[in-house]
């Protein structure tokens, strides 16, 4: 089966629609009088009506579990969901939550950031799924990121980890100091290359993004690099100032 479509008690499906296979409803349940009625097609309205009549006190609703909806997901390639809205159910969480549940178990791409939630479990699934070959991107290639405390490992510092595991860096990173994101820069600002000035504190993606890509490059000494690097790279800026500060009062 190539899709399906997956709804909620917010649809009332016809007999041939609920006959076929491409219709999966995931239904609510109505709790009354300590009994339990699901809202498919077993449900009795008589029954369910009877039931509150003994009960002094009123009947509850519950949406379905994200697991229901993930179960109902399952064989096929698109999935469609129509559900109750967000403001009125829970039953759109759920089948929120269950989306991004099948989107982690079983990808298209990985894609690596900075991440502060970074835990060895996600670890352990993106090495799983980069040593199974899906094509592997990142956002930047940054090793540290300074914070009042000091540096913290940035996304660099995770490609090396999933390399140690898997063999693999990122088949594509999308940031500094690659050319797509100074090309939708210049794009996005209408200037010419040479009229644009790339401030950063990183010689190998800020400098180099400047450097290899046309622009001015000005390097900061707030943040990570500092002159012993300086000395050392194959990569220079074009300036050089302690602070950013410091080059808004050249400015």
């Amino acid at each position: 089966m190539s899709f399906k479509i997956v709804v909620d008690s917010c649809c009332d499906l016809t007999p041939s629609m609920l006959k076929d296979p491409v219709f999966v409803k995931v239904p609510l349940t109505i709790s009354s009088n300590g009994s339990t009625f699901v809202d498919d097609e077993t449900f009795d309205q008589a029954d369910l009506l009877w039931s509150m009549r003994q009960s002094e006190d009123a009947p509850s609703t519950a949406c379905p579990s994200p697991q229901a909806y993930l179960d109902a997901y399952q064989g096929a390639g698109d999935v469609y969901v129509v559900t109750l809205t967000a403001l009125l159910s829970g039953s759109h969480n759920s089948a929120e939550q269950a989306r991004i549940l099948l989107e982690e178990e079983h990808p298209d791409v990985v894609v690596t950031a900075f991440d502060t939630s970074l835990d060895y479990k996600k670890m352990c699934r993106v090495c799983d799924h980069v040593r199974a070959g899906l094509p592997y991107l990142a956002t930047h290639p940054d090793y540290n990121c300074p914070t009042e405390n000091g540096f913290i490992p940035d996304a660099g510092a995770i490609h090396a980890f999933i390399h140690a595991s898997a063999f693999r860096y990122p088949d594509r990173i999308i940031g500094k100091p690659n050319e797509d994101i100074i090309e939708y820069l210049a794009t996005r600002v209408h200037t010419q290359r040479a009229q644009i000035a790339m401030v950063g504190d990183r010689l190998y993606t800020d400098i180099a993004a400047g450097r290899n890509n046309g622009l001015k490059s000005v390097l900061v000494l707030s943040g990570e690099a500092t002159m012993e690097d300086v000395h050392k790279s194959d990569v220079l800026p074009h300036l050089i100032f302690q602070s950013v500060r410091e080059l808004g009062e050249w400015l």
